[in-house]
């Protein structure tokens, strides 16, 4: 799975790089907000921070939908690669916008909490 920022220089792979691979990557308003003058980053497919549920799961018509942990109505959009090996993950706030992507290996990309 990629994340992009078109017209930025702005990459981010999951596959793997000159350091080993990644296992999780995780944009969030603190790393793509205009407003801040960040990159927007978007996937492939278009979806970025703000897009709604609507959104993702047009553009991802097979993503599963779980409730999210702390957030009530928010939900867990998750999009899987062919062999479930890796994901992307929309979480959307209660309004049904997309507030947080990860991107990354199966299981690591699932993990609701991040510390390590």
């Amino acid at each position: 799975a990629t994340f992009e920022a078109k017209g930025s220089g702005f990459l981010l792979l999951t596959e793997g790089g000159t350091n080993g691979p990644v296992q999780v990557v995780e944009v969030s308003t603190y790393m793509s907000s205009p407003a801040k003058g960040r990159p927007v980053v978007r996937t492939p497919k278009g979806i970025h921070l703000g897009s709604k549920t609507r959104d993702v799961l047009a553009a991802y018509p097979a993503a599963q939908r779980e409730g999210h942990e702390y957030i009530l109505g928010g939900e867990y959009l998750t999009v899987t690669n062919a062999k479930s090996t890796k994901a992307i993950v929309f979480e959307t706030d209660e309004n049904g916008t997309v507030i947080v992507m990860r991107a990354g290996t199966i299981p690591q990309v699932k993990y609701i909490e991040h510390c390590s």
